[in-house]
């Protein structure tokens, strides 16, 4: 059995699903879910594999306890800040120690641990993210577009804006509209997964040119309808560079937040950075003017990307080689057997899963969670997903569900 948690929906959905389709084709038995489900199943069940995010030392050390094999690859933060500053704080010595195989967005990243790690591990890969797979191809997609007359602009945020800072923004992109408003669309806002939907409602109320995007179909979906992406430092600059799109950072003199800054320089290299309006007025002026579509192979070599959408059945192969073959089903049945057992073992940590994966979870997470990425997984979801980016893997696929928020993904002739 294979466990692949899922963190924020919009951010990883899509990259979970063909990853699951892929271990499936090849025999594996995945679980897949919600993070909060799947570290409660991981560490309650033994033997299989765990696909960790995270490498978070206390959960690492309960699932050795039950004789779990662990395979890492940090999908989030790895691909914007130095290597120095991302070691420190994503993954420790310790945590290191007790995972099977590692694995890394780029070259310079695996160099960097060989080199500074002395670590028992002697599994180390460079295999690139799945993700980076599906924006590979949707580059290769976007060849092939025609180049409409309107272009589409979208304006990706971060966690780190004030309300102050984000009425700005908007000022400033709907005044970019106007100067533009034959040759592109409404300006689109996608919010952070951890920000308030209604702080940005408010604010987009009194601009007539702006959409938000009230719901997030995730940043792949994002980079196949855009043509030009504006943000305030963002992952989103790697992921617009992978898909041929032209990106903005934008930092205003009023913006003083200082989250895009402490090492967060990757992207950096691959975008084009303004800090006057006029500035934004002229780049995308230049980028209007052409189809968006944009090679920067050779800058993100030089950072140590792959520019071959082969990371998927790396990482599959990574996972596959630790398979002992051993199969622990796990029905509706067992699943609420180990809920009612831990109720008596844990009585508030189980109450907490059963609320926040319920219809009441929105009511939880006002009281007590301000802010929540608490997304509900369906069926339909995970459907929707494998039609439009995982028809290579999803020959045969089934999908069971167990409960809210968890699923199990086989191939039915296996």
């Amino acid at each position: 059995m294979i466990f692949l948690p899922l963190e924020i929906k919009s951010r990883e959905l899509d990259s979970r699903v063909m990853l699951a389709c892929s271990i499936a084709q090849n025999g594996g038995v995945v679980y897949l879910g919600r993070e909060d489900i799947i570290d409660f199943l991981a560490v309650r069940t033994k033997g299989g594999i765990f696909y960790s995010k995270i490498a978070k030392t206390d959960l690492l050390k309960l699932l050795k306890k039950n004789n779990k094999k662990i395979v890492w690859l940090d999908e989030e933060a790895g691909i914007l800040v130095s290597d120095k500053l991302f070691f420190e704080y994503r993954l420790t010595q310790t945590a290191s120690n007790l995972i099977d195989i590692l694995c890394f967005w780029t070259k310079q990243q695996r160099s960097y641990y060989l080199e500074n790690f002395k670590s028992k591990n002697k599994k180390t890969l460079f295999t690139g993210s799945v993700r980076q797979d599906l924006l590979l191809n949707l580059k290769k997609e976007r060849k092939s577009q025609k180049n409409y007359k309107q272009k589409k602009i979208v304006y990706t945020s971060n966690a780190s804006l004030t309300l102050d800072e984000k009425y700005k923004l908007c000022s400033d992109l709907e005044k970019l509209y106007c100067a533009f408003e034959n040759n592109i669309s409404k300006i689109k806002i996608r919010k952070h997964p951890w920000e308030s939907i209604e702080d940005w409602q408010k604010i987009i109320m009194e601009f007539q040119y702006l959409e938000l995007e009230l719901v997030d179909f995730g940043i792949v979906e994002t980079m196949r309808t855009a043509d030009i992406v504006i943000h305030n430092g963002s992952s989103v600059s790697i992921d617009a560079a992978l898909t041929g799109l032209k990106s903005i950072k934008y930092i205003p003199i009023y913006i003083k937040s200082t989250h895009m800054t402490g090492g967060r320089d990757r992207g950096d290299k691959v975008c084009k950075i303004v800090t006057t309006f006029e500035e934004l007025i002229s780049v995308v002026s230049d980028a209007e003017k052409k189809l968006i579509n944009i090679d920067q192979s050779k800058k993100l070599s030089e950072l140590g990307f792959s520019m071959k959408a082969d990371a998927t059945g790396k990482i599959t192969d990574a996972i596959m080689s630790l398979n002992s073959g051993d199969l622990c089903e796990i029905s509706k049945l067992s699943f609420y057997r180990l809920i009612f057992i831990s109720i008596f073992s844990s009585p508030i940590n189980t109450i907490k899963l059963l609320i926040r994966n319920s219809m009441i979870a929105k009511y939880y997470y006002n009281w007590y969670e301000p802010i929540s990425q608490c997304d509900v997984i369906s069926v339909e979801d995970i459907q929707k997903s494998m039609a439009l980016y995982s028809k290579k893997y999803s020959h045969n696929i089934k999908i069971n569900k167990i409960a809210r928020n968890l699923f199990c993904i086989t191939n039915k002739l296996k």
